[in-house]
């Protein structure tokens, strides 16, 4: 074939051929399809790490030590070589790794590897890791898999004299059959003398309740349930010794003995602070374990008259549980809104939103006895709305606590669970965030951190 090339008056400015080849072997770029796993060890001690790549061609790798960056070249390359696996040096701290599998096409990125040391600090002997943040940075520590045996317990964050305490979260997975069906995340806290919780039991759906007492005495916690009408019932006591944890779900004794049907809230009262934790478990119709954590409500009315929900979703197969939860000793009274997205020249408006067994409107009265709790249930349209929740109290009323539960079904089974928790406006946040994408976003394996934000004062923020 000739190639002509001329300039805009015609005239002929060069002539080349170029001889194209027939039968060209298309070129497959490599796929991992199993990532790295993380692993925890002992200071000193040396991690082997594994990949598993397929191509049609040969395949090179390269470990790298340290996070993902602009080009691929944020880490310590190691030396480039054939072995799938990697073992690590003598590491005495948390350390993360990855790896490129190369061939004639391309580099297939994998997932981050964290490789968490453990040392032994403090008189107690107990684990534990080190830790050092920047200014505005953070870390991530990931716990080994003990497919034998299932560990439970407390984690315990303290700063180096002079230092500040890091805001902290947990995240912790449920696998099945080797499929990651649940995540949920628990808020470092600071301990508590009293709080109070919303609670369900009623057939797949149960709580559970975990109280750490970081104390070196014992604590000793009372507690008793409050159900919808307002009555109080199934008072009891529990004592956690010194620096342990108990983890019960609240149809166990010592809260309970066996109740099938529980739905109203759990108050409870310690002689010494101690760290709790709600959480709220569903398990589906595949007998998946989803679960998501609850708010640790203060007995203390809030200040103010207005309350947010940045997030509720609609439709889809999304539907949103809306929480109420008195927290305190009279019955409060107000209103609920739903409201769109809005846009940049448009403020947000009112939502219609059908709750179950009510018509379809924006705006629903509440009336919460001492104690108790309302919640309010969206259907599930075809089309997805999404979009935020105000609450306002009533005059003279006290304002509620609040929880968006958002749920998503496919094929009539629920997949999914997460809580979005009321919290009071602000000007500034700092937010964990991840994303790790295994061969492209929404594919199995890739991780994203998405941010849902509410202008709650009335006229356009920039």
């Amino acid at each position: 074939m000739s190639l002509r090339l001329e300039n805009p008056g015609g005239v002929d400015v060069a002539t080349q051929t170029i001889t194209i080849a027939e039968n060209l072997t298309p070129c497959t770029m490599s796929s991992i399809d199993v990532h790295p796993e993380p692993q925890t060890i002992a200071a000193g001690e040396r991690a082997t790490l594994s990949v598993t790549a397929s191509s049609d061609t040969p395949i090179s790798y390269q470990w790298i030590r340290g996070g993902y960056a602009v080009g691929s070249q944020a880490g310590h390359q190691t030396d480039q070589g054939q072995d799938r696996t990697f073992q690590t040096p003598d590491l005495d701290r948390t350390t993360q790794y990855w790896v490129q599998a190369f061939n004639p096409c391309g580099a297939a990125i994998s997932t981050i590897a964290t490789v968490n040391v453990i040392q032994t600090g403090g008189d107690s002997g107990s684990p534990s890791v080190a830790f050092s943040l920047t200014d505005r940075g953070g870390t991530s520590l990931v716990s080994q898999d003990r497919s034998d045996s299932t560990a439970t317990g407390y984690v315990r964050i303290e700063p180096a004299s002079g230092t500040m305490t890091p805001a902290g979260v947990a995240i912790f997975g449920l696998k099945q059959d080797g499929v990651l069906v649940t995540e949920t995340s628990i808020t470092a806290t600071e301990p508590v003398l009293d709080g109070r919780i919303f609670v369900e039991v009623n057939g797949p759906v149960s709580t559970g309740l975990a109280i750490a007492n970081p104390n070196d005495v014992d604590a000793t916690v009372n507690f008793f349930f409050t159900d919808l009408s307002g009555v109080d019932y199934g008072s009891g006591t529990l004592t956690i010794g010194a620096n342990e944890q108990t983890a019960k779900f609240l149809n166990e004794a010592p809260f309970s003995e066996g109740d099938s049907e529980i739905v109203g809230t759990l108050t409870f009262a310690s002689s010494v602070p101690v760290s709790v934790m709600a959480l709220r478990s569903l398990t589906n119709g595949r007998a998946e374990f989803i679960s998501t954590t609850l708010p640790i409500v203060p007995l203390t009315a809030s200040a103010s008259d207005v309350m947010f929900i940045p997030l509720f979703a609609v439709g889809g197969g999304w539907t949103t549980d809306v929480i109420l939860v008195n927290p305190t000793n009279t019955t409060i009274t107000g209103q609920v809104e739903f409201f769109g997205q809005g846009s940049v020249e448009t403020p947000a408006n009112s939502l219609s939103i059908t709750l179950r067994n009510e018509s379809p409107r924006s705006s629903f009265d509440y009336s919460i006895p001492a104690r108790s709790t309302r919640r309010l249930t969206t259907s599930s349209p075809s089309a997805v709305s999404v979009g935020s929740v105000r609450a306002t109290a009533d005059p003279g009323s006290s304002i509620p606590a609040g929880l968006g539960i958002l749920s998503l079904a496919a094929g009539g089974v629920t997949v999914a669970a997460t809580g979005v928790q009321a919290l009071p406006p602000g000007r500034a946040f700092s937010v964990y965030v991840e994303v790790e994408a295994a061969g492209a976003p929404g594919r199995a394996g890739s991780i994203r951190s998405g941010l849902a934000i509410m202008d709650a004062s009335g006229s356009r923020t920039p």
